[in-house]
């Protein structure tokens, strides 16, 4: 029984924290925390399409130096 008590009261506190964090996040500006959210997806969206596009470009066959055919 008192573990069960524990275990709820527990559990009660790590709502209140996250509802604390919530109301934290609402005090904030919603429009600064949109943009860096925004910048944030953006930026990973353009590092992905650059690896891409790298492996794209290392995957070709390679060029002998010795003479023009391929690997």
């Amino acid at each position: 029984m008192q573990y069960i008590i524990r275990h709820n009261l527990s559990s009660i506190q790590k709502i209140l924290e996250i509802n604390k964090l919530f109301q934290e996040l609402k005090r904030m500006n919603y429009f600064r925390l949109l943009t860096f959210l925004f910048r944030f997806s953006f930026i990973n969206q353009n590092k992905s399409r650059y690896l891409y596009h790298t492996k794209l470009l290392t995957n070709e066959p390679e060029q002998s130096k010795h003479n023009n055919t391929y690997l």
